[in-house]
């Protein structure tokens, strides 16, 4: 191969390259803005009932389910801290029913459930 043509190689090589990188940062950041777990923050959890932009009560949810913290909590201590859940008739064989945001035609819910022990036991977020 000439000299010219691994240079024109080369060039190709690094578009591609850069080009990847971009696409990869870009899906990176939207990933950290809109979908990244959150930790619990009662303010954004309690103000954010019917979705915004950031998502940031079903990142919540989605954190809470993460790091395992509503697990062995009794019903008074989640309701304490995450409010009552509003009235629903979805998922009736759940301890505990949160609507978390409006999905394109369905809803995303954080179900919780207890053990006979009256602690929570499993904490899921489903969409219907």
């Amino acid at each position: 191969m000439s000299e010219q043509a691994l240079a024109s190689l080369r060039k190709i090589g690094s578009r591609v390259v850069l080009v990847a990188g971009v696409l990869f940062a870009a899906t990176f950041a939207v990933w950290l803005v809109f979908r990244c777990p959150l930790p619990f923050v009662a303010s954004l959890w309690h103000v954010d009932v019917h979705g915004t932009t950031f998502n940031s009560r079903y990142r919540i949810a989605d954190g809470l389910k993460l790091s395992g913290r509503l697990v062995g909590m009794t019903r008074p201590e989640v309701l304490a801290l995450l409010g009552p859940p509003p009235p629903t008739d979805k998922w009736e064989d759940h301890g505990l029913v949160y609507v978390l945001e409006p999905a394109a035609l369905d809803f995303e819910w954080l179900l919780v459930d207890f053990d006979s022990a009256g602690k929570v036991s499993s904490v899921e977020v489903v969409s219907d």
